[in-house]
């Protein structure tokens, strides 16, 4: 099968012509020339890979692998050559020609489909073939979506395979799908976040929630990673299993009494059931034995955290004593004892954290954020910058060979090296850290300018925890100064193999 870029006429003119002069009169160019041959055999490496891809029936995926991209006739040979690739025209041309289709969706029809999911095309930049001189350019309909979805898909071939050839036509066709048919791909292939199967199981849990304390452990209700995707998705997962929690309101004659109550009731607090499996997450990360056990307790860590964030996560007291879901009433409005004991927490987690000398530990500060979203869920600063923060762990981690979360400083760089592939520090490796660092700074001031009418008097250690951790003025010794001072050393020094 001749496919993407198996083109001997291509591969001639911008490799071994444009080096001919310098082949005959320099050994430098016969070096170039060796160089030239060494990319052809990587571009028929990835020829290969991509005609096994699109010749083979689609099976049962992976969640993390890209849309299924197939073709009329499965595995016929069809040509996709580097000419196809000239511009988007021709792209879409062979798209239409060999009914190519994205995740089932058709990507490109030289007739009209009577979709309007489908938008018009003229070829203007299309590249005639010889059988094709003379002809009028044809006019074709796209599926901006699934024409997205392969762009993207041969983008992350690219990604994993690197080729200078490839990764410029590729990123051509990009920009002329973004500028002429809206698509809003980013040019810089960012690997998408890792998922799970739906039907996987992340936990097995108690039907009945009372507090971290008593319910961190045991159960035999299974949560799986589809009951936490999305709010949604956990509600019905607490109506179908019946999930309680304990809550206290009052008897008839005003006395306290304690009281399981399902998700159906006004006093159901779904955001102390969400903490609690925050818990749970944390712990099994900590204890994972394994990468794919802890793969899995840090995804389902990352889930619940965010549906606290989506909860709300600090409670008030009403009038008549039960307790409810916060978030009501305004910045700074949690009050009663849920919320003095989710401030405590906070202010505890201080004397040892987030920010540590000896590393940044990603379980710490994803700990810690998710504390105080919970505890402050109408701040908009917090939220943003923990979801920035959330993205770029996430990102550093995907980058490393074993999905790290603990990154040592004052280590040499080989060591640090030696967390990526191929021992090749990424160039974004130090900085993004150091955003990281100053995220976290940024919501413990937030936490500090919200809170100071709680941290008085007798709770003035808690000031001097939060100065060890940031420093009181800019500048000040403090454990977040020393972090950016290491990390400094990290983006001062060549992102390089060592």
């Amino acid at each position: 099968m001749s496919f993407i870029f198996d083109d001997p006429n291509l591969i001639d003119q911008l490799v071994i012509n444009g080096l001919l002069h310098e082949v005959k009169f320099s050994k430098k160019g016969q070096a170039a020339a060796a160089a030239a041959d060494q990319d052809r055999a990587n571009l028929l490496a990835l020829v290969n890979n991509l005609q096994t891809q699109l010749s083979q029936p689609a099976a049962a995926q992976d969640p993390n692998a890209g849309p299924t991209i197939s073709h009329e006739g499965g595995g016929e040979n069809i040509d996709l050559g580097s000419q196809q690739l000239e511009s988007l025209g021709d792209v879409i041309k062979w798209l239409s020609d060999n009914k190519v289709t994205a995740d089932g969706t058709r990507v490109a029809y030289d007739t009209d489909p009577n979709n309007d999911d489908y938008m018009p095309y003229r070829l203007g930049t299309h590249v005639a073939g010889p059988e094709e001189r003379g002809k009028a350019l044809g006019r074709f309909y796209v599926h901006p979506e699934a024409l997205k979805k392969f762009l993207v898909w041969l983008q992350a071939l690219e990604n994993k395979n690197p080729n200078p050839i490839m990764q410029v036509q590729v990123g051509k066709l990009i920009q002329d799908a973004n500028q002429q048919l809206g698509a809003k791909i980013n040019p810089n292939y960012q690997a998408p976040e890792r998922v799970l199967a739906d039907a996987t199981v992340l936990d097995n849990v108690p039907d009945q929630f009372v507090s971290v304390q008593s319910s961190s452990y045991g159960g035999d209700v299974p949560l799986t990673y589809g009951d936490v995707k999305d709010i949604t998705s956990f509600n019905k997962w607490l109506s179908d299993h019946a999930i309680t929690f304990r809550t206290v309101m009052k008897n008839d004659n005003g006395a306290d009494k304690q009281v399981d109550v399902n998700s159906t009731n006004p006093l159901f607090n779904r955001a102390a059931v969400l903490k609690i499996l925050v818990a749970r997450a944390n712990a099994k990360l900590q204890n994972a034995t394994d990468l794919a056990v802890k793969e899995a307790a840090s995804i389902y860590a990352r889930q619940v955290g965010r549906l606290v964030a989506q909860v709300g996560g600090a409670t008030t007291t009403t009038q008549s004593g039960g307790a409810n879901q916060g978030g009501q009433g305004g910045q700074g409005a949690s009050t009663g004892p849920a919320a003095d004991q989710a401030f405590n927490h906070i202010a505890q987690s201080m004397s040892d954290g987030p920010l540590s000398l000896q590393s940044i530990d990603f379980n710490e500060i994803r700990s810690f954020l998710t504390q105080v979203k919970t505890f402050m869920p109408n701040n908009p600063t917090v939220a943003q910058v923990a979801a920035s923060t959330e993205q770029l762990m996430s990102q550093i981690s995907s980058q490393t060979t074993s999905q790290y979360q603990t990154f040592q400083l004052g280590v040499s760089q080989q060591a640090i090296a030696n967390m990526f592939p191929d021992n090749k520090i990424p160039a974004n490796f130090g900085a993004s850290l150091a955003k990281i660092v100053n995220n976290v700074r940024d919501i413990i001031l937030a936490f500090l300018s919200e809170n100071r009418q709680r941290i008085s008097g007798k709770n003035q250690h808690i000031i001097d925890d939060i100065y060890a951790q940031i420093g009181e003025r800019p500048g000040e010794d403090s454990i977040y100064s020393r972090n950016i001072k290491y990390l400094v050393n990290y983006t001062s020094t060549p992102a390089t193999p060592l």
